[in-house]
């Protein structure tokens, strides 16, 4: 079973995430409304993948993904949101040698 853990700020966003995976019993969806609140859940550990939101107070997706990285908490990371800056250029800000997917859309 993997382990997801979806971190955003706002609370409806991640009802209808944990909604929209519940289809996938093979996926476990736990969540944080902020980096602060999910970085000691990523401490302890046992997560396949973090999917964050790019625009929080306080803390973006590159500088969440920074503070992970620092701890060495190398789990996979996807930033999402509509101001989010390409993979490219956050992996030359992060150093961890990000690519960019290509855009899709769900229908």
């Amino acid at each position: 079973m993997a382990k997801v853990l979806l971190v955003d700020d706002d609370p409806f966003f991640l009802r209808l995430s944990k909604e929209f995976l519940k289809p996938y019993p093979d996926i476990k969806v736990e969540t944080a409304g902020s980096p602060c609140e999910a970085i000691p859940k990523l401490q302890v550990g046992g997560y396949d993948a973090v999917v964050s939101d790019y625009k929080m107070p306080g803390m973006n997706g590159i500088t969440f993904l920074k503070k992970i990285r620092e701890q060495c908490i190398n789990v996979p990371f996807i930033s999402e949101g509509g101001k989010t800056p390409s993979s490219e250029a956050a992996g030359r800000q992060v150093g961890d040698g990000s690519r960019q997917l290509p855009n899709t859309t769900i229908k």
